[in-house]
């Protein structure tokens, strides 16, 4: 089969995607996308990837939609209760000490900045 050349770069980004990441979860987004790219089913693909049709086509929507952004895990993590300079003065707080609890750290924490 001879691919032209848009499926070639969308294939070379991939390939250079699943190359250079760490997280399975987008590797195995990004290579669903490549398997439907070098003509797999979703028949095919579904068992080799343990995925559903589902997945194999929310990502592939999502890569011609957004390229390699729609590939990339959305969660960000939680925001901090406390900033970095509340932080740190709990660390020196606690430093101040040679023993303390949980309870009074709790305490602490809840009565000087409310959390």
């Amino acid at each position: 089969m001879k691919l032209n050349a848009g499926v070639v770069m969308w294939m070379e980004l991939l390939e250079d995607f699943i190359k250079n990441n760490k997280e399975p979860r987008e590797i195995k987004r990004a290579t669903a996308v490549k398997m439907l790219l070098c003509g797999y089913k979703h028949e095919e693909i579904m068992p080799i990837l343990g995925v559903s049709s589902g997945f194999i086509s929310t990502y592939k929507k999502a890569f011609f939609q957004l390229g390699l952004e729609g590939l990339k895990l959305g969660h960000k993590g939680s925001k901090s209760f406390l900033d970095d300079l509340q932080r740190a003065e709990v660390m020196e707080w606690l430093q101040t000490k040679d023993r303390w609890t949980l309870n009074e750290l709790d305490y602490h924490i809840a009565s000087k900045y409310g959390v």
